[in-house]
């Protein structure tokens, strides 16, 4: 694995540490600039109501960082399943702005 990628791995780590998330089964892979969020994610509890925003937050800051191309969130929540929720625009085939 290129060092750019390890790097990255570390720093989503470090990214989903410090949100009001249980990622404990929540596996990262980072390859090329793309990074890939999968298994099992859910809110701390007392904070269930800033669940979505926890998450379109870390999206957001995933995707500023210098490097990354793309985020791919394929996770479970419990009762459902987000799957490449959300995705940016270069991933669905659309001109980014």
């Amino acid at each position: 694995m290129p060092v750019e990628d390890v790097e990255m791995v570390r720093y989503v780590r470090r990214e989903l540490a410090r949100r009001r998330l249980d990622t404990g089964e929540t596996q990262v892979c980072a390859m090329r600039g793309i990074i890939h969020l999968n298994g099992r994610v859910r809110p701390i509890r007392g904070h269930e109501g800033d669940f979505e925003a926890e998450i379109h937050t870390l999206y957001k800051v995933l995707k500023q960082r210098a490097g990354v191309r793309d985020v791919v969130m394929e996770w479970s929540t419990g009762s459902n399943r987000m799957s490449e929720q959300p995705r940016s625009r270069a991933a669905r085939g659309q001109k980014e702005d």
